[in-house]
């Protein structure tokens, strides 16, 4: 996962519609979670960015001469200034007939030497080897990441073995929102925290849990939490203080926690005027 106070780094408020929990659009949040187009597994973000790109494989060269053409002379010039043979090495390739004239070449020097060469009318054959694999082919036909944030795939994921403290925030938090979503249409009722399943009641007191004070955002996320269950008071104390970058968002959630409202909020450009 990255910096789990960056969720806001480089967004505009005039660009994005902004939401108490962290949802935001047009632009969502990254997924908590991807799955492989290959095997179908899921898996954090972060885990995935671990592994790194698909790989081409690593090609060598070599370059047989079959015909000089009719410049003999410019034909050896430019075989000794690209392959460095002496003269009497580029002679005996345009005297041998077919002659090996180089090995080995990397894709960029192959093509410089046929180029030359083929601009002064000789006619070479190439022949390709694979001195180092690349990526399985499977891999670049397939997607190399699909979306996997729906609900039974996050909390499959809860019982990962390894999952640590970041991870777990970014999963709870991700769930917290996707059943947050049918509060977001205006002419769905609100259903508080506090009166939902004990499923979310449990998801969001956990992540209540994990969200550290000290850290602006998180601090914001937990104060709306907090909120959104109906617990004014504690909302209160929690966005009390300066909030940095997000001191604009800060400032929505006190209104609507003075003024006792618990729904899921968006914040829209004329909010930050």
């Amino acid at each position: 996962m990255p910096n789990r106070h960056s969720q806001l780094a480089g967004l505009s408020y005039w660009l994005v519609r902004f939401w108490s929990d962290g949802w935001r659009d047009p632009i969502p949040p990254p997924n908590a979670l991807y799955r492989c187009g290959v095997c179908g597994a899921a898996a954090l973000r972060a885990q995935f960015a671990d592994l790194g790109q698909l790989k081409m494989a690593e090609m060598a060269y070599d370059v047989d001469l079959l015909a000089s053409g009719p410049d003999r002379v410019k034909v050896m010039q430019v075989m000794r200034r690209l392959t460095g043979a002496d003269l009497s090495q580029a002679l005996s390739w345009l005297q041998d007939g077919p002659s090996r004239i180089a090995t080995g070449l990397r894709l960029d020097d192959r093509e410089r030497l046929t180029g030359a060469l083929g601009a002064m009318g000789a006619v070479c054959s190439i022949h390709a080897r694979e001195i180092a694999p690349g990526s399985p082919a499977a891999w670049f036909a397939a997607p190399a990441l699909q979306d996997a944030d729906d609900v039974e795939t996050l909390r499959a994921q809860l019982h990962a073995p390894g999952l640590d403290d970041e991870g777990e925030t970014a999963l709870r938090l991700a769930l917290y929102q996707h059943w947050n979503a049918p509060f977001r249409e205006a002419s769905v009722t609100w259903l508080p925290g506090d009166q939902r399943d004990g499923a979310q009641q449990d998801n969001a007191r956990r992540l209540a849990s994990l969200l550290r004070e000290h850290d602006d955002y998180e601090r914001l996320l937990k104060a709306n939490l907090a909120r959104e269950r109906s617990d004014h008071a504690s909302a209160s104390i929690l966005l009390t203080g300066d909030f940095g970058d997000y001191e604009p968002l800060a400032a929505r959630l006190r209104l609507l926690v003075e003024t006792k409202q618990s729904a899921v909020a968006v914040f829209g450009p004329s909010d930050f005027e």
